[in-house]
């Protein structure tokens, strides 16, 4: 700092440099390090990140203090935006779900959800229709968008025997 500076850098100044712009980051940590130590817990990351640059600062080192306390908000900013993303795929895969099921009992087709189809039961899924659970190819042949599952976005063969996903698309054929 002083090559920066120069040797006229007062303490003051220094402060005002490096002390106001870690109370202004550091504040939502600060408070988040009082409010852990008042329920007993004292490794959370509030009360080790508050520590840590608490402790820098009665070592003399500001600077280092606010670069510390700048990294840790960045880094909070990307995981709160990461975790963003997340939840809005789930959601977006949720809501690829089909609502029903065209199960095949004997000769009959019965509308049922997903969630009470049970192994061993028959679902049928027309071209179009999104598949609404895991299974294995029982009849027919088709094309299915494995796109919402798996981002690929060349369709999989789905022929006897092959095994399905729920959420993807059947394109073509009829299957069982």
């Amino acid at each position: 700092v002083g090559l920066i500076w120069g040797e006229n850098f007062s303490e003051a100044r220094r402060w005002v440099f490096f002390g106001v712009p870690y109370l202004l980051c550091g504040y939502p940590v600060l408070l988040g390090a009082w409010r852990s130590l008042r329920k007993g817990r004292f490794f959370d990351e509030f009360t080790l990140m508050g520590g840590a640059t608490l402790a820098a600062i009665l070592l003399g080192e500001l600077p280092e203090a606010l670069g510390v306390m700048i990294f840790y908000q960045v880094g909070e900013m990307f995981q709160e935006r990461a975790a963003g993303r997340s939840r809005s795929s789930i959601r977006g895969l949720l809501a690829g779900k089909p609502m029903t099921a065209n199960v095949l009992q004997g000769e009959t087709l019965v509308s049922m959800r997903p969630e009470d189809i049970s192994t061993g039961m028959k679902v049928l899924v027309k071209p179009g229709e999104k598949i609404p659970v895991d299974g294995i190819v029982l009849a027919g042949n088709s094309r299915v968008d494995t796109s919402p599952i798996t981002g690929e976005s060349v369709p999989a063969k789905a022929l006897k025997d092959s095994q399905v996903f729920g959420g993807t698309i059947n394109l073509d054929g009829t299957l069982t």
